[in-house]
């Protein structure tokens, strides 16, 4: 393993002083931070984002896609992503008063 010398860049042909090498560098980008990924100005949201959002595990969000019946989402290849809008819709639909409130 070669020694890296003081002037070699950790990411080839990118300046480590734009924001986007600088969020490459620390493992992440920024939608990720903004926790919003944008389709034509509409925000969307990962498995991972959403599963977070309501406190569950991504593995829950795929069985519930199996069983029909969640969150409208979109599927281009093999990602996954969730409009914003539809996530607000389908927890204003669960919106309860009691605990024995079933519609």
């Amino acid at each position: 393993m070669s020694k890296r010398i003081s002037g070699d860049r950790p990411y080839p042909g990118r300046s480590l002083t734009s924001s986007t090498a600088l969020s490459t560098a620390r493992g992440h980008d920024d939608s990720i931070i903004t926790g919003l990924v944008r389709d034509n100005g509409l925000p969307r949201l990962n498995e991972k984002q959403l599963a977070e959002r309501w406190g569950v595990s991504v593995r829950t969000l795929q069985a519930a896609r199996v069983k029909g019946g969640g969150v409208p989402f979109v599927r281009i290849g093999r990602a996954v992503r969730y409009r914003l809008e539809d996530v607000l819709a389908y927890e204003q639909a669960r919106l309860r008063t009691n605990t024995s409130d079933t519609t």
